[in-house]
């Protein structure tokens, strides 16, 4: 019972990051420039869209194939999203960093994203304890 919670509680994190990503990218993320080697380019929204297809399907996984592999796919997206978003904040992506505040779709989302690495990362282990019948389902 305890995983079938941690599952929903998943999926709800992994959809609740892809919607942020989405509101994100229509609040004008999708339009800011990167300079690389002295041309620009538009990389982050495309990026930003990539996370909102990657954590929808990632969610939909979860959610309906009952097998490691959709966790072990959670618990990496969390970890990366965050891991990405961390550096931008902290010394910048593509450059040196513009920001240091945090405003609230950001808290969410990066709550969210440590929500996904710690239920997929349970979810794991409950699931080799199973299988090695260490505890019962």
């Amino acid at each position: 019972m305890v995983s079938i919670g941690l599952r929903g509680l998943l999926v709800a994190a992994l959809l609740v990051t892809a919607a942020v990503h989405l509101e994100r990218w229509f609040a004008g993320y999708r339009d800011i420039p990167t300079t690389i080697g002295g041309d620009q380019y538009l990389v982050l929204g495309p990026l930003f869209l990539v996370n909102v297809v990657a954590g929808a399907v990632i969610a939909g996984a979860v959610a309906f194939w009952q097998h490691w592999l959709p966790l072990l796919a959670a618990a990496a997206f969390g970890a990366g999203t965050l891991g990405a978003f961390l550096l931008d904040r902290l010394v910048g992506v593509f450059g040196p960093s513009t920001s240091l505040t945090w405003n609230a779709p950001e808290v969410v989302a990066a709550v969210a994203e440590l929500v996904c690495v710690a239920c997929a990362v349970v979810l794991l282990v409950q699931r080799r304890r199973i299988r090695h019948g260490w505890i019962r389902a």
